[in-house]
């Protein structure tokens, strides 16, 4: 219940806060990403080296992509849903900083958070998931979202 609650604020204070007109609604475009060491299978779900801890796409045209661009058309309503898999305890957010979206914090392997917005206006934002905590920041968790005319 808390999470939907999120979602609808979410909505009404993006297009607030771009002062928008309302949008004629293009479609609904969804995305999954996992946050997390380990995937349901077991295999690693995170990139070699150090400090690489990355969101990782699921299902669709991002499934299997490391901080995947999420392509979606002007008018689009989107969905991000982010699904935290992090085994070590890790956790886990996601925000688009230039949209002033974020979700809560996830602490728990099997929680998940979902954004929902229309997609008012053209261009590229960046989401994130970079929480300070303790020695370490996720501020490799990072990718792109495209929104086209």
């Amino acid at each position: 219940m808390r999470i939907r609650f999120v979602t609808a604020a979410l909505t009404v204070s993006l297009l607030g806060a771009l002062g928008a007109a309302p949008v004629a609604m293009a479609g609904t475009t969804s995305f999954t990403l996992v946050g997390g060491a380990e995937n349901d299978n077991g295999q690693a779900d995170w990139q070699p080296g150090p400090g690489n801890h990355n969101f990782l796409g699921r299902s669709g045209s991002i499934d299997g992509q490391w901080n995947p661009t999420l392509v979606v058309k002007k008018g689009d309503k989107v969905n991000i849903t982010l699904f935290d898999n992090d085994q070590r305890g890790q956790p886990e957010f996601l925000s688009i900083p230039e949209l002033g979206l974020q979700t809560p914090v996830l602490h728990s392997v099997g929680q998940s958070a979902t954004l929902s917005f229309v997609a008012v206006k053209p261009g590229t934002f960046e989401y994130s998931g970079a929480v300070s905590f303790g020695r370490h920041n996720h501020q490799h968790m990072t990718g792109e979202i495209v929104v086209n005319p």
